[in-house]
């Protein structure tokens, strides 16, 4: 049997579907990955996950009505169903971006403003049909959205670094390309457009939008944690301690590592030597210990130093001697991820050595000097 354009036409739109589908619940899965350590930021990948599942069931409906319904008036029915829920995710996506934790990225009134414009489309297409002229004039004010959509993107590639600055501008690839094929596979545009050669580039355009929208996907997979803006600049120091010995077994000055002008480079200069950094840094391990040890019913998450801060973490079994201090100038949630992120490299990567530590005490700095490139990689990512 020879193949029909209307099938590769279903065939587009159901790709179209699973590809939304996978990258809605990819977005759910990081924002509930991470949602315990109370990211502020991570409320965009929530905002994500359910405008892309609107946007699936906008394509389910769509695919129902152009291959199934028969009905006149199931169409006409399934006409209004099939916009609703993408207008209505466009009106949840801009939720997030009234908290508190988004004040940097755009201004709150502005937000207000366009939150309130985007209630106007799904509400007057419950009220007229999607037919109507009303419906159309109203649909013209989802352009702010998009305008809204187009600057934060471009915001937040401006405002963050390293490997989420490059995941997010693949975002703002993607969804450049998977708009323009949008708007070549719709049915009135390409109907106007192309003529009798409509079916063939609805197709076309269904295959620039799955493009788009896996050139999307490459930079969803496995995305970081949305930290805080600037939240590196707060590190001063680290002090990875073996509570046995009463020494350190890595310490790093973090100034060293920010004047580099890209994290990327693999001749990051070696931190000053451990002695040195307890010594002349802001907290010496004396303090540290001091503090650790005056807390005999339970173990301490954080020592108040004058103007710092130094947030503690303690190793897993069979590890658990080990203590992990971070100085920092202030608290933030995102540093607090930073130090169990260091502990957990640190483990992963030395545990077979911590159990054995004692043959080791008198080339501790040697062994250990290599977590500086771990480091780097934790910052970059």
């Amino acid at each position: 049997m020879a193949l029909e354009l209307s099938d590769i036409y279903l065939a587009s739109i159901i790709t179209t579907i699973v590809i939304n589908l996978e990258i809605a619940n990819y977005f759910l899965y990081l924002y509930f990955r991470h949602r315990r350590q109370k990211l502020g930021l991570n409320k965009i990948l929530l905002a994500y996950g359910i405008f892309f599942n609107t946007v699936s069931f906008s394509y389910i409906f769509m695919a129902l009505n152009s291959f199934y319904i028969k009905d006149p008036l199931q169409s006409e029915i399934f006409d209004k169903i099939q916009d609703l829920p993408v207008l209505i995710g466009v009106a949840i996506f801009l939720v997030p971006f009234l908290t508190e934790s988004f004040k940097k990225i755009m201004n709150p009134i502005l937000t207000k403003i366009v939150a309130i414009v985007s209630l106007f489309p799904p509400i007057v297409l419950i009220i007229f049909p999607a037919s109507s002229a009303v419906y159309h004039f109203f649909l013209l004010t989802e352009i702010i959205p998009i305008i809204f959509f187009i600057v934060l993107q471009l915001r937040l590639i401006k405002l963050t670094k390293g490997g989420i600055r490059r995941r997010i501008a693949l975002f703002f690839v993607g969804m450049v390309i998977a708009s323009i094929g949008i708007v070549m596979s719709g049915e009135s545009m390409s109907r106007v457009f192309f003529g009798d050669l409509a079916g063939l580039f609805r197709i076309v355009g269904y295959a620039i939008t799955n493009t788009g929208l896996l050139i999307f996907f490459v930079g969803l997979f496995r995305f970081p944690a949305f930290l805080e803006f600037d939240w590196e600049k707060n590190l001063l120091n680290l002090y990875i301690i073996d509570d046995k010995g009463k020494s350190a077994l890595y310490a790093c000055d973090f100034s060293v590592i920010m004047d580099k002008k890209n994290l990327n480079e693999q001749d990051v200069t070696p931190p000053k030597k451990t002695q040195d950094l307890f010594s002349s840094g802001i907290v010496g391990i004396d303090s540290i210990y001091a503090a650790i040890t005056n807390s005999k019913s339970e173990r301490i998450g954080k020592i108040e130093h004058s103007d710092s801060i130094i947030l503690l973490e303690y190793g897993d079994e069979p590890i658990q001697f080990i203590t992990y201090a971070l100085v920092a100038r202030k608290e933030m949630i995102s540093i607090r991820f930073f130090l169990k992120s260091v502990k957990k490299k640190f483990q992963n990567t030395y545990q077979n050595i911590l159990v054995s530590l004692d043959k080791l005490r008198d080339e501790v700095e040697l062994v250990f000097s290599s977590f500086d490139y771990d480091i780097v990689e934790l910052l970059e990512n």
